[in-house]
């Protein structure tokens, strides 16, 4: 699952910059296309990248927190062959013919549901066990499987407001809650293991505070209600801010491994911020035009900024250990590191109203964001395919 999600974060990502290069420099690309170009982007991140890390790290975690089984090579070999194929399918098909992309969508549904029957077998009540964090993962990725279902329904009738609805929820229904559980569970346990006296605060009011009022603003958004979403914003941003302070990411600082994980949580509070400034100008000015507005800077400071940056740090630490390495971040993993958080500090001020020359901030975040990962996976790639260094099974 993670070299799968290595090589289509990597496809998907020089994708997108041919088509940025080619709107705002005038380049040649591979010509015209069956779906809008920002829909085929949302697409392949949302669905097409981060849910292979997603369904790798959980079939090993999941099982652990539960106290079962792992899911055995007949579940998530064709899950992941399923869902290669057809995210893989997408690209010709994005050029050649909308059937095949409504084949490709299925063959990735398919693997999809493979992967969350696996996890879903894997649930069970244990006397003084917490589901928490197991059933919110996997309920994440059944939201996923619907809203992957959605968007095709919507491609096929041709329906524009529904994939763009379907997209929307991509990120607040599905992506938004599957990462918050992750790291929930995961960083105050992994600062628990290299910081001396460390205190593990892990409040699930907060959890599902941020779950709750992303899938409220989730729904805000799909309704068309912007003003309204700083109602639920600003609470969000508060309980985010409480965790970053409460894992004690100032304490983090000096271990890289651990701090990648502190430093991308902490987009979190300034995506709900940005949100919600932006929501709340535009309540002030309802009706009377004009308002300031941040465009997608708000969803990118979530996308890249905890998503993209977390998936690195985060697929980092379990490849390390899972290969038997040390688990320490050289200086090439935290350049990569460094260089993707610059890609969201980019992609935020290229939306900004005093932005100039946003073509060029555009094509320097996504290309920087390629660079960065490309050069992670070069790096990582070897670490998951090869037998573990420490002579274990793996």
């Amino acid at each position: 699952m993670f070299a799968a999600g290595m090589l289509q974060g990597c496809l998907a990502m020089a994708w997108w910059l041919m088509d940025i290069v080619g709107r705002y420099r005038g380049w040649p690309t591979a010509g015209e296309i069956r779906i809008p170009p920002g829909w085929a982007h949302a697409y392949l991140l949302e669905f097409g990248v981060f849910p292979f890390f997603m369904f790798g790290f959980l079939m090993t975690a999941l099982p652990s927190w539960v106290e079962r089984d792992k899911p055995p090579p007949a579940q998530y070999l064709p899950s992941a062959a399923f869902m290669f194929l057809g995210v893989t399918l997408f690209y010709p098909g994005l050029y050649w013919s909308e059937i095949l992309i409504y084949l490709a969508l299925g063959l990735q549904l398919t693997g999809w549901l493979i992967g969350v029957v696996a996890l879903s077998q894997r649930l069970s009540f244990r006397p003084g066990g917490n589901l928490c964090h197991p059933l919110l993962a996997t309920a994440g990725l059944v939201a996923g499987a619907a809203t992957l279902l959605a968007f095709e329904f919507a491609l096929v009738i041709h329906a524009s407001v529904g994939a763009s609805i379907a997209l929307i929820s991509g990120v607040w229904v599905f992506l938004l809650p599957v990462f918050l559980t992750v790291a929930h569970r995961m960083i105050p346990f992994f600062s628990s293991r290299v910081l001396p006296a460390y205190r593990i605060v892990r409040p699930y009011w907060a959890l599902w505070t941020l779950v709750g009022c992303g899938v409220l603003h989730g729904a805000l958004m799909m309704g068309g209600l912007l003003e309204l979403v700083w109602l639920v914003d600003v609470p969000a941003a508060g309980v985010a801010a409480y965790l970053v302070a409460a894992w004690r990411m100032d304490r983090s600082l000096g271990i890289r491994l651990l701090a990648m994980l502190h430093v991308s949580f902490a987009w979190v509070p300034i995506a709900f911020m940005l949100s919600a400034i932006q929501s709340f100008l535009a309540y002030q000015y309802v009706g009377a035009g004009g308002p300031v507005s941040f465009g997608l800077a708000p969803m990118h400071a979530l996308t890249i900024g905890f998503f993209s940056s977390m998936l690195v740090g985060m697929a980092s630490r379990v490849i390390l250990g899972h290969s038997g390495r040390p688990l320490e971040a050289d200086a090439g993993t935290w350049v990569s590191f460094l260089g993707m958080n610059l890609a969201a500090l980019l992609r935020v001020a290229a939306d900004m109203p005093w932005a100039i020359s946003v073509g060029g901030l555009l094509t320097a975040s996504s290309g920087l964001w390629l660079a960065a990962f490309a050069f992670w996976t070069f790096k990582y790639l070897p670490m998951v395919v090869l037998p573990r260094v420490d002579g274990k099974p793996g």
